[in-house]
């Protein structure tokens, strides 16, 4: 054995110190590591592969502008190391608090859950809330126990009272062998008649039901025969009438107008009224099938059995729609949901087609009615994540061969061409009730089976750890501790059921601004579970997701940005009175427009905070939609903030702040270029903006009553930043799926009909 000298002890033993001072404790918040520094362009590509593949449990329910955890974990890891630690180190380690470590973590947004999972992970007290019910009950699935053979056995019993009656209206002749073939999908177009010819017109925004390399199958517009082609010639002919069809871009509905080929009548879709029959009456044009016999996998034509069939579901919605729980709601009027009630949806209910009212009124009924507590909360879940796939909102997808969920571009966007989903499910296609319960039992395998997402050489992997979160939520304080969180739906502007002072850390990712309007959205899934007596019990009171008490910049609701600062301010306020005297605010927040970030640094100084630090972190979502446009942002700001300290104002000038500003901006720019990340001119805007901040709070500037002089300077800067940064590699637009092949073909035929 080698012999140890009496400076090898000294040096195990300076590891040894050096180790202890590393401890991941509540005790590194009086010098944590982030204050020093923090590794995003370390973790940027992983939050690229996570947004673009979110973990299962995140997959079991829809929310908006979730954010990745790779993020939040890093957060959290660098507020409860000490500086001088390797943060990047420590992220694949297992790391928990001591038993005795009662740090306690709030988020007042909790949202989609990404917070109070991954404090409950590292073993902290966590308290959330939200305003929206909604979050509440996604969230407290994502960190409660399933008993997954249980739920198993109780799908087998509620299939058997209500599944095969809905997989009965869903059942076709396979072309192949003659035997029943489940259908996956009914294709329809909407129709429209004229109030000068009195024609019922088919609003085809085009023809295409599927395409597979270069081969098309097409659905003829004159009568409605399917048919196989290649445009080898330039253009199509239907076998039956010799129809023609010029190309694969073909189409009625071009931008939302409507141009009859026979009498060249046109009219924008939006311009109809109700008494034409849009945007309810639909015609169904094919189907996708699966046979379990033969097992054929193709698409079909509709056949007069196919019409007595779908004449029958209508009328069984007739005969039972009086006895069914359905969203009768009106759509009320705001900036997303007149998407809506411009094309002249008036109610909820309108999002659905008969068929699918009938299928899911009757599913619900019978979830609500089931004597097994537990197993009706993960089936409402699962029934309520399912109206994504199953509304007319749904597009198909003809070149990925699948269907497109509502909420693809965080947006109500009209169509002329829905996709009818399979309610209950069959063993092809996504989004069905089955689906979506398989989706939640995968997803809380992943609490048991926890894993982070590593890259390397630009290839993921998978590092698991030992973190288990399963944990049983609580509503009153008193409850609380490292396995019952404390969770709730209220204004956070009034938390009083929380001490003052007994908050750590405020980890959250407030609405920025007027980017996304929650209640509007949520609304959607809020007006079913709303109309259950399972929905009155856990907290969905109201008809409508709560409006008033939101805060958002929102134009049509009259909600302005000295509104959005307002509702900030008394959040931040009772923030800081639950917060301990050194504690941190930390959350996240980008806006494309000065006026967002002013409204947050009013926030903070009227709640008596200052930011001591800020990060550019990859934001929520791969490229998508609304996050593809030219200059748009792909980086949140995380700001670092601590209660003010009452010292005086330092001698200063605003050059030396905006030299300073645009140092450290510099500094984050050329990190994220040395990894080849996705930075747009927006994005430096955002960097350079709460870099300024950072500085003013730095020179404890107390002249935010000229705050609009420090605006005029901020402005002229970010005028300059093209200029400033033109050695560095910025992009206009960023990669993903949507600069793909797919993505481009998808996006060109969504223009077609939704530029209304």
């Amino acid at each position: 054995m080698e012999q140890l000298s009496l400076l090898d002890f000294n040096e195990i033993e300076n590891k040894e110190a050096q180790g202890s001072k590393r401890n991941f404790s509540s005790s590194s918040l009086k010098n944590p590591a982030i204050l020093e520094d923090f590794p995003f362009d370390k973790i940027y590509e992983v939050s690229r592969k996570e947004a673009s593949r979110k973990k299962p449990i995140f997959f079991i329910h829809k929310y908006f502008a979730r954010r990745t955890t790779c993020n939040f974990r890093l957060a959290l890891l660098s507020l409860l190391f000490e500086k001088e630690t390797d943060i990047w180190s420590k992220f694949y380690d297992s790391n928990q608090l001591s038993e005795g470590d009662n740090l306690t973590i709030l988020d007042p947004f909790m949202g989609g859950g990404t917070t109070i999972f991954e404090s409950l992970r590292i073993g902290a007290n966590v308290i959330g809330n939200d305003l929206q019910p909604l979050s509440k009950f996604v969230t407290e699935a994502e960190v409660r126990p399933l008993d997954d053979k249980k739920l198993k056995k109780q799908l087998g019993i509620l299939e058997k009272r209500v599944g095969e009656k809905i997989k009965s209206y869903f059942k076709t002749d396979c072309p192949e062998c003659n035997k029943e073939a489940d259908v996956m999908y009914n294709f329809h177009v909407k129709q429209a008649q004229s109030s000068i010819t009195k024609k019922t017109h088919d609003l085809y925004s085009n023809f295409i039901i599927v395409s597979k390399k270069g081969n098309y199958t097409l659905c003829c517009p004159e009568c409605n025969t399917l048919f196989k082609d290649d445009f080898q010639n330039g253009h199509a002919n239907c076998p039956k009438c010799d129809y023609k069809i010029d190309s694969p871009n073909s189409g009625f509905v071009e931008r939302g107008k409507y141009t009859c080929p026979d009498t060249g009548e046109s009219f924008m879709l939006r311009d109809l009224d109700g008494s034409t029959g849009y945007p309810k009456k639909t015609k169904v044009i094919a189907q996708e099938y699966y046979c379990n016999n033969c097992k054929s996998h193709d698409y079909k034509g509709i056949s007069e059995k196919d019409l007595r069939l779908h004449e029958t579901a209508l009328n069984d919605f007739k005969a039972l729609k009086d006895k069914l729980v359905l969203p009768e709601q009106l759509i009320p009027a705001g900036y997303n949901t007149n998407q809506m009630r411009n094309h002249g949806y008036d109610k909820f209910s309108d999002l659905f087609t008969d068929k699918q009212l009938l299928c899911l009124g009757l599913l619900l009924k019978e979830i609500d009615t089931l004597e097994d507590e537990d197993s009706k909360f993960w089936f409402m879940l699962a029934f309520s994540a399912s109206l994504e796939m199953n509304n007319t909102f749904c597009r198909y997808q003809h070149n990925a061969s699948k269907i497109s969920n509502i909420f693809f571009n965080h947006a109500y966007v009209p169509i002329s061409m829905p996709v009818e989903n399979n309610v209950w499910g069959t063993k092809l296609g996504t989004g069905t009730f089955i689906k979506a319960v398989n989706k939640i039992i995968k997803g809380k395998e992943f609490n048991k089976n926890i894993y982070d997402i590593s890259v390397t050489n630009g290839k993921s992997g998978k590092i698991y750890s030992s973190d288990i979160v399963s944990a049983n939520p609580v509503t009153e304080y008193k409850d609380l501790n490292k396995n019952q969180p404390l969770i709730t739906n209220l204004d956070s502007r009034k938390l009083e059921h929380i001490p003052s002072g007994s908050v750590d850390v405020i980890l959250t990712d407030p609405p920025y601004g007027s980017n996304i309007m929650y209640s509007e959205l949520i609304d959607f899934f809020h007006v079913w579970i709303s109309s259950t007596k399972f929905g009155k019990e856990i907290g969905f009171n109201t008809p409508t997701s709560p409006k008033v008490e939101e805060v958002i910049v929102n134009t049509v609701q009259q909600k302005t940005f000295d509104d959005y600062s307002e509702g900030l301010t008394q959040i931040f306020l009772e923030g800081n009175r639950t917060l301990k005297d050194e504690g941190y605010l930390m959350f996240t927040f980008h806006d494309n427009s000065l006026d967002g970030w002013i409204s947050v640094i009013k926030s903070l100084v009227a709640a008596n905070f200052e930011i001591v630090a800020a990060y550019p972190i990859h934001s929520e979502t791969r490229t998508g939609a609304h996050t593809s446009a030219k200059n748009s942002i792909a980086f949140d700001i995380f700001l670092v903030c601590k209660k003010r300290n009452e010292k005086p104002e330092e001698n200063f000038s605003f050059n030396t702040i905006e030299v300073k500003s645009l140092e450290s901006t510099n500094n984050f720019v050329r990190r994220l270029n040395a990894i080849n990340a996705e930075v747009t001119i927006r994005d430096i805007e955002n960097i350079f903006i709460s870099q300024f901040f950072v500085n003013c709070f730095s020179y404890h500037v107390s002249s935010w009553d000229t705050l609009d002089n420090i605006i005029i300077r901020v402005k002229t800067l970010l005028k300059q930043l093209d200029e400033i940064f033109e050695d560095y590699n910025i992009v206009e637009k960023r990669t993903g799926w949507w600069s793909n092949s797919q993505g481009k073909v998808f996006l060109q035929n969504l223009l077609k009909v939704e530029k209304s």
